[in-house]
């Protein structure tokens, strides 16, 4: 025990019940290995949408069903959680409308079907990413080259993927 006292700052959107996508990276602080990349949503295919706050603290639980970040490194090798240092970064996408999702579920499934695409348009940007730029290792790339879906994403929502690249910086 180091007796250090540290502090995490939490903005109050990180609190909202929203739909959101996210990059999580987890960055080494002594150990030599690229950033590692996770990419993600919130609002799931199963009912809910919880903050994405309650997100960040699943990934780092040492619960094994929730900790997909951490069972990811936990792959790569005998690393300590502690040598790395995290960022987050997430826009959201839109109120969770839990109450009025009850009595519309085409609603539900139109808002869902966008998160998705957004989280698989994101997905497949940081892929294209990781091909060029070695210092970073993408954790869970999707397998396949099916871009299908029933919602197009706009020009609008490509712009929302890219700023959310950019802003991670993971594409130097």
């Amino acid at each position: 025990m180091d007796n250090q006292i540290d502090c995490i700052k939490i903005p109050g959107s990180a609190t909202k019940r929203e739909w959101a996508i996210y990059i999580f990276v987890a960055i080494p602080i002594n150990v030599s290995l690229e950033r590692l990349v996770y990419v993600g949503k919130v609002g799931d295919n199963r009912d809910g949408c919880n903050p994405v706050i309650s997100r960040v603290g699943n990934h780092l639980s040492y619960n094994n069903t929730h900790s997909q970040l951490r069972n990811k490194i936990k792959k790569i090798g005998e690393f300590k959680y502690d040598e790395f240092n995290y960022e987050y970064y997430y826009i959201h996408l839109g109120e969770y409308n839990a109450a009025e999702y009850k009595n519309n579920h085409e609603l539900r499934k139109t808002d869902l079907s966008r998160v998705n695409a957004l989280e698989r348009g994101l997905n497949f940007e940081v892929k294209k990413i990781e091909t060029v730029n070695k210092n970073i290792r993408f954790l869970n790339p999707i397998t396949t080259t099916n871009k299908s879906s029933k919602y197009i994403i706009s020009d609008f929502d490509k712009k929302i993927i890219d700023n959310l690249i950019k802003q991670a910086n993971i594409n130097k």
